[in-house]
């Protein structure tokens, strides 16, 4: 028998055809808040590629900047003092290590103060650093090198060498507390991977205070500790000029309290 249609269902608007009327009728009310919306949504887009585009900017002329500022860094000195003299420079060269030190550390110190929102800011800071300690510059120096520090942070690349720039400005001026210090930091965490280069300057330093005992037992610890340092040839070269010192001997672990405590408890059981 073939199904009736009720005729009343029939005239009830259709659920999907209802719902669709309902949205068209609330965007049309909220038009203008829809057009907001979407314009807003494209602002935010068009926002992030006009900052990606302008950080890549400045990356690019912080790094054309500090390039250059580099390749003074690198220049050569002459070494034709009458052409110093003179004022006949090559091009490329300079007259003087303190007049090219100056001319690189400006380069550095204008990559900071114009692209201070780049990355390579940090590198600026550690070479503005070594600059002024070869100009003999030691405040500065040691304010660039913590400048560094503080940015870049104790695991970057060249940290190690910003708290021995740091210490060697201290040495300059005398203040032999505070340059050791700074050695005894790359003894320990999170220089502990440099402790060879810490112990080189401080056993340099008890060889300069006439202290060549101290200074032989150093250098013969970094031997023993670190066979494949970088400053294990000079500290062999050294050696055979100060004083015959022996190593002390290793705590015996027989000999340890803890260690025989435990042994005696095995014995008991």
């Amino acid at each position: 028998m073939a199904e009736k249609f009720d005729r009343k269902k029939l005239k009830e608007p259709d659920d999907f055809i209802s719902f669709t009327q309902r949205s068209v009728e609330w965007a049309l009310a909220n038009r203008v808040m829809l057009v907001a919306g979407i314009l807003a949504l494209g602002l935010m887009v068009v926002g992030v590629f006009a900052y990606r585009w302008y950080a890549l900017d400045l990356e690019q002329k912080a790094s054309a900047a500090f390039a250059t500022a580099q390749k003074i860094y690198d220049a050569p000195v002459v070494n034709n003092p009458e052409q110093a003299l003179s004022g006949k420079v090559a091009a490329g060269t300079f007259a003087s290590p303190d007049e090219k030190y100056k001319a690189a550390s400006d380069g550095f110190e204008k990559v900071i103060k114009d692209h201070g929102g780049s990355r390579i800011t940090s590198l600026a800071r550690y070479y503005a650093g070594e600059c002024q300690l070869r100009m003999k510059s030691h405040d500065k120096a040691i304010e660039f090198f913590e400048l560094y520090l503080k940015d870049a942070g104790p695991d970057s690349a060249l940290a190690s060498l910003a708290v021995e720039g740091i210490a060697a400005a201290y040495e300059a001026q005398g203040k032999l507390d505070e340059a050791r210090k700074q050695y005894e930091r790359l003894k320990q965490e999170p220089f502990i991977q440099h402790k060879d280069r810490g112990m080189y300057h401080l056993a340099l330093m008890e060889a300069v205070a006439g202290n060549k005992e101290a200074a032989a037992l150093i250098f013969m610890q970094l031997q023993q500790e670190h066979p494949e340092s970088a400053f294990l040839r000079e500290a062999q070269e050294r050696l055979t000029v100060l004083p015959v010192v022996e190593l002390p001997k290793k705590a015996d672990a027989a000999g340890d309290p803890e260690t025989k405590k435990v042994e005696a408890e095995a014995q008991a059981g």
